[in-house]
């Protein structure tokens, strides 16, 4: 069984056949809860995802009928599995493991907790990280109105940023091991996924260089300081300025084109 909410939220059976769930209030919910995954969820939480600061009278019994359809559609994904979705003195949780989710096993890499990699690795695998980038389908919540409630707009966002920094994190890691080429497709969608986030930019002009492709690694930085103005207003930062200018010193590349010496690595 699976539950995935970047894209479409959907629920995916033992044998890959999609279960469908009806109605945007139980797919809001069920994405709350597969975002907190494993912990209590309040009801007073809930409330405020599904109907912001002006929920209905019956919001109570909405919730139990939305939890109900939910337990019967994960029940038809794997038998049993609606017991998954439980009430916990005053909330609701629901036991995923990190495999059956795509935001919780990026939540995994992003923690470092214990995962298919060795606890003494600083970074996880090449293959796991790249596997991780895969699961992108759209942004999260995709068909389900999020502008109603600041609490899912904060859920969304938290989302994108788990999922951006394991994409950086792998675009750096495909960077030392000699393979940068591999992740400039997943930078190229990003950054025009993303225009304003200098750090994207940043790492898929590395990735460029270090695939001996400096015409297009120019040709990105130009793309980020245009948009940036536009955008924002600003010039790109420091970290896109240094970058620069060792572009126009190429070749050799420099250090911080190598990779440089602020790259994040995870604990």
């Amino acid at each position: 069984m699976r539950v995935d909410v970047l894209g479409w939220v959907t629920v995916q059976s033992d044998d890959g056949a999609q279960i469908e769930l009806t109605g945007e209030k139980p797919r809001l919910l069920l994405a709350l809860l597969a975002c907190r995954a494993n912990q209590k969820t309040c009801i007073e939480t809930v409330i405020d995802a599904l109907w912001g600061y002006r929920p209905p009278k019956s919001c109570i019994p909405n919730i139990q009928t939305y939890v109900c359809r939910i337990r019967r559609v994960l029940d038809a994904a794997s038998p049993g599995a609606g017991g998954r979705l439980s009430y916990q003195s005053g909330g609701y949780g629901l036991e995923l493991d990190p495999a059956e989710c795509d935001i919780q096993e990026i939540q995994t890499l992003v923690c470092g907790v214990s995962g298919p990699y060795g606890a003494a690795e600083r970074t996880p695998p090449l293959n796991v990280l790249q596997r991780a980038c895969g699961r992108w389908r759209g942004r999260p919540f995709s068909a389900v109105a999020v502008g109603r409630s600041s609490l899912i707009a904060g859920e969304l966002h938290r989302c994108e940023e788990l999922y951006l920094q394991v994409c950086e994190e792998y675009a750096a890691t495909a960077l030392r091991h000699g393979r940068p080429g591999d992740a400039v497709p997943v930078l190229r969608r990003l950054t025009a996924e993303f225009p304003i986030r200098e750090r994207l930019y940043a790492v898929a002009i590395r990735c460029l260089v270090g695939a001996g492709d400096t015409a297009a690694a120019l040709g990105l930085y130009h793309q980020a300081r245009t948009v940036l103005a536009r955008e924002l207003g600003a010039e790109p930062g420091p970290e896109l300025r240094a970058l620069h200018q060792d572009l126009l010193r190429c070749p050799p590349p420099s250090p911080r084109l190598a990779g440089g010496p602020d790259q994040r690595r995870y604990v």
